[in-house]
């Protein structure tokens, strides 16, 4: 459903480029920026593809640069949330 969502909206963006109209541009790129950074926001498994999606077109280092930051934040999250099951079942393991 994310993709059909995002696809979407990209062509949206497309549309208001090419009629030059900056200020709908301006708020399907928002809406765009905004439903890749919650898709980012939520551990899955094709989380890498998503960001390289979205590092692609992103158009602003102070947006990439926030983006980024969550999405490292949801990778640290889920490297702990997978140490801390393999250490749990090693310690069930060993009782």
């Amino acid at each position: 459903m994310w993709d059909l969502y995002i696809s979407f909206e990209k062509k949206n963006i497309i549309h208001f480029s090419n009629l030059e109209d900056e200020i709908n541009y301006c708020q399907a790129s928002n809406l765009l920026r905004s439903l890749y950074r919650r898709r980012l926001s939520f551990p899955r498994i094709d989380l890498d593809i998503v960001w390289k999606e979205y590092s692609k077109w992103e158009e602003t280092d102070e947006e990439l640069k926030k983006t980024q930051d969550k999405y490292k934040q949801v990778m640290i999250n889920i490297i702990s949330n997978i140490i801390f099951s393999q250490v749990k079942r090693l310690m069930i393991l060993l009782h």
